[in-house]
């Protein structure tokens, strides 16, 4: 029994590498026309899970990502457009690494649902279009989307929120005075912060005093880091052996204090833990 699978012709090539590629019968015919706009070959109940899973590629490999941009301007299209573009990014990645379990089921429920329905629906008929088949007989997978985008929407809108603030924090700062004219910050192997002026003199006693009266002793080498720059607003940051910095906290600095800030790898002052 033949059957077909009909697309837009610039897809034919793609759903034929899918087929033949999951398709163990090396003997079974696949012929695709590009002209015709549709892949025709010989079913079997041996390759029909093989076809579902390769429709299933092709609907996830093409047509996937331009579902999560809809699916964005539909639940998020107050967001600018290069927002969208990120979140979209930030959503796509998350498909890929899968860093947490209600993604990892996302793509277990999105794989299992279209795998299925292609399956129960080639059982039924020798011609799957596949536009008209996302339409009408995948409507879950496009909720599973959909969920998969709110989840993250959270994570997203706090970043934005955060960048916003980062933004307000800098034009903050650049209206205030320069209290210092440079810092040295060296960053230890174990992440903890030296500061030097200019002239090379230790100021960490000076500025710990200082901490310990605005927080009460309880707070972090970090919160010490940012506490500094912000109070002393210096004119010109120096940061060396940035290799040991938390790559968050170095973002976060540079888009306070913007082009004040430089990096130093092979000073003096770079050896002095060395």
């Amino acid at each position: 029994m033949q059957t077909e699978i009909v697309l837009h012709a610039d897809n034919i090539k793609r759903i034929e590498k899918n087929l033949k590629e999951n398709i163990n019968d090396k003997e079974a015919k696949i012929i695709c026309d590009e002209n015709a706009a549709k892949c025709v070959f010989e079913r079997s109940s041996d390759n029909l899970e093989a076809v579902s899973k390769s429709v299933r590629e092709f609907i996830v490999e093409n047509i996937e990502p331009t579902e999560i941009e809809r699916l964005i301007e539909k639940g998020y299209g107050f967001f600018e457009k290069s927002e969208k573009a990120e979140f979209k990014k930030d959503i796509e990645k998350a498909i890929r690494a899968q860093p947490d379990i209600l993604t990892r089921l996302f793509v277990l429920r999105r794989n299992r649902i279209i795998e299925n329905r292609a399956e129960d629906f080639l059982k039924e008929s020798s011609l799957i279009n596949i536009d008209g088949f996302l339409t009408f007989r995948l409507k879950e997978y496009s909720e599973e989307i959909e969920n998969l985008i709110d989840y993250h929407a959270d994570d997203f809108m706090m970043k934005r929120e955060y960048k916003e603030f980062l933004s307000l924090l800098s034009a903050y700062v650049d209206t205030q005075e320069r209290k210092t004219e440079k810092l040295n910050i060296i960053v230890t192997e174990n992440r903890e912060y030296l500061y030097y002026d200019g002239h090379g003199k230790l100021l960490n006693g000076e500025y710990e005093a200082e901490a310990a009266l605005e927080f009460g002793g309880d707070y972090s080498s970090e919160d010490l880091l940012i506490n500094v720059l912000i109070n002393k607003n210096p004119a010109s940051i120096v940061i060396h052996n940035r290799q040991f910095i938390k790559k968050e906290i170095s973002l976060t600095i540079e888009a306070i204090f913007g082009d004040r800030i430089s990096f130093c790898d092979g000073c003096g002052l770079c050896g002095v833990l060395m």
